[in-house]
């Protein structure tokens, strides 16, 4: 490998491998990363490779998917005796993401990967983001243009995170919603829910940037980022935020 790097508290210099763990969130959604994987092929993104000691090996490229394998140029100084590494790359949206991955033996010029089953991807906080009141629920329009009801239980001016009754249909990675309108139930005194509700500016499109189930509710949740032209509405947001924390 090219380099030996420490972990650090943050990407340092723009290189995610520095970041800690906690700063990814990870999709298990295979038609996503099947996706993904494509755009890694079609367009030959440069791959960084990191082992578990930290060694980082650059200019890496995709160069076939075949049988559910990834075929990875194998670089020139690669150690044979690497057991697994770090697949780092940006994703069509220029975010950072890595996957775990083991090269099987039995080619001298590329390294063959199991397709990947989750991808971690780095959320950068750019705005602050808070737990909202217990009732915080939003209106929602979705791709099939029927509006939906979902319950929020975070937010921040650059998305939510919101999540719904299973009956109630999925949302695929990567689809878009829109007209979203956000109500916060206000924290009352003594701890109690105001029956007054602050509703916020329309938010005009909102895209579904991943997916979990969860393990208290079994309830479907979906990490959603904001799309929106209004600095209203971004001060808006930002002032429920401040008043939440």
């Amino acid at each position: 490998m090219t380099a030996d790097v420490s972990k650090t508290s943050g990407a340092a210099n723009g290189e995610p491998w520095l970041a800690e763990d906690n700063g990814f969130s990870i999709s298990k959604d295979q038609g996503y990363i099947a996706k993904t994987m494509d755009y890694l092929k079609d367009n030959h993104v440069t791959l960084t490779l990191v082992d578990d000691a930290g060694g980082v090996c650059l200019q890496s490229l995709m160069v076939n998917i075949v049988d559910g394998a990834l075929q990875v140029d194998k670089p020139l100084d690669w150690d044979e005796e690497i057991g697994s590494f770090r697949v780092f790359f940006r994703d069509m949206t220029q975010r950072w993401n890595f996957f775990m991955a083991s090269s099987q033996p039995g080619n001298p010029f590329s390294l063959s990967i199991v397709m990947p089953d989750a991808l971690s991807f780095y959320q950068r906080r750019s705005s602050t983001r808070v737990k909202v009141p217990v009732g915080a629920r939003a209106l929602i329009r979705k791709e099939n243009e029927k509006i939906a009801t979902v319950f929020i239980t975070d937010l921040s001016a650059a998305g939510m995170l919101m999540c719904n009754d299973l009956a109630e249909g999925e949302y695929d990675t990567d689809s878009i919603i829109s007209d979203i309108v956000v109500s916060i139930p206000p924290i009352g005194a003594a701890g109690e829910v105001s029956t007054v509700r602050k509703v916020l500016p329309l938010i005009a499109r909102g895209r579904i940037v991943r997916s979990f189930v969860d393990q208290e509710t079994l309830r479907p949740c979906y990490g959603v980022s904001f799309h929106y032209d209004s600095k209203y509405v971004k001060e808006s947001i930002d002032q429920v935020v401040s008043e939440v924390a």
